[in-house]
């Protein structure tokens, strides 16, 4: 087995003599017997500083130790070895030899250095990106102003226009062109609220204002702004909210954006004749537990890393059916966590998916009366 090992072995008698040397250390001093390596003074330990080199023999006679040092193999030849250090005693406890086990460590610390340059590398793109990201960020949460502004100006002149505020416009072409601009208005400017808010949490710069909400109010108020959409696509909308629900202790309007957000994204996919089912209930342990389930074209597994990704689009460039910026769950996402919660995701492709919210048990307001189940 040592013949056979990796490393050099050699040892040494009590006169410092080497009586032995497998075929690792003879290749590792470059000699062909252990008669040559006998006849040199190789090798030899090379100290820090000053200090003369000393024989292996005498490096030795220390006690039971390991540690990386570097050896003089042959002239001039320098090899940064791992050397463990150990003795061997008869019965009575006398010292009859000492033994090295020595490993030539150069390709393991040149691979070591290849991978703390790497890392290096790594460390300094991934601050790179950061600062990118942040800068980005930082950016567009600035340009919040300037993007609105123009975009309201637009939405309100062809809102003027369409319902022809100031008297007829003569042709329904142009009442129709109106139309179109107010649509498309409307939609670009959801899409760069939604990009913005993003922005603002990534930044950092995104504030909750806690106020304490009835869920009944944000639920109508919700299901008005969402029941045109479902509507519109033939989806039937279902809510099964108990009638008794604690005050919640949460930002009012962003409570309302995380619900729109989900309900929006699962009406978008569900076909028409589908379902899309909001459930609220709060229990002792639980918290407040808000979810969206509905029957539509669903996520594959490997899919749903992606779908709570900013900017990705699950169904890729040859699908582009579902329009919009694959923002509505990752600002979800991103304004839950804000609260102090978590947003699950669970989908099969073909069969429809679930989205849970899931707020502290510390946000619910305590009262004497105490929510239905549901």
């Amino acid at each position: 087995m040592i013949e056979n090992s990796i490393a050099a072995v050699l040892a040494y008698d009590t006169q410092d003599r080497l009586i032995y040397c497998n075929q690792a250390g003879l290749r590792l001093c470059g000699v062909e017997s252990i008669a040559e390596l006998q006849q040199s003074e190789f090798p030899r330990v090379i100290t820090p500083g000053s200090r003369p080199a000393s024989p292996l023999s005498a490096y030795l006679s220390r006690v039971t130790y390991s540690e990386e040092i570097f050896l003089e193999v042959k002239p001039m030849k320098l090899l940064p070895c791992l050397v463990s250090s150990n003795q061997l005693y008869d019965t009575s406890g006398a010292l009859i030899l000492s033994y090295a086990n020595i490993l030539d460590v150069t390709e393991m610390n040149a691979y070591k250095a290849r991978l703390e340059s790497k890392n290096r590398e790594l460390i300094a793109a991934n601050e790179k990106a950061e600062f990118a990201n942040r800068t980005k960020s930082e950016f567009l949460a600035a340009m919040s102003h300037e993007l609105r502004t123009p975009l309201n100006a637009i939405i309100g002149f062809s809102e003027i226009i369409k319902n022809e505020t100031f008297g007829p416009v003569g042709s329904t072409q142009y009442r129709s062109y109106a139309e179109d601009i107010n649509e498309s208005g409307q939609h670009l400017l959801d899409l760069i609220n939604d990009i913005l808010d993003l922005s603002k949490v990534e930044s950092g710069a995104d504030e909750i204002h806690e106020e304490q909400i009835e869920i009944r109010e944000v639920i109508e108020s919700v299901v008005t702004m969402v029941k045109g959409r479902a509507q519109k696509g033939g989806v039937k909308l279902e809510l099964k909210v108990p009638d008794l629900l604690p005050t919640l202790r949460a930002d009012n309007r962003k409570l309302k954006q995380i619900l729109v957000n989900l309900l929006s994204n699962a009406i978008k996919f569900t076909d028409t004749g589908g379902t899309v089912t909001l459930k609220i209930w709060c229990r002792t342990g639980s918290g407040y537990v808000f979810q969206v389930a509905d029957t539509g074209i669903g996520i594959a597994l490997d899919d749903i890393p992606k779908a709570l990704a900013p900017f990705q689009q699950v169904y890729g460039e040859l699908n582009r059916k579902y329009e919009g910026t694959g923002l509505g769950l990752p600002l979800a996402k991103s304004l839950v966590e804000l609260h102090g919660g978590s947003l699950d995701l669970q989908s099969r492709l073909g069969v429809g998916t679930t989205v849970t919210v899931r707020l502290p048990e510390e946000r619910v307001v305590p009262s004497e009366a105490r929510p239905v189940a549901v």
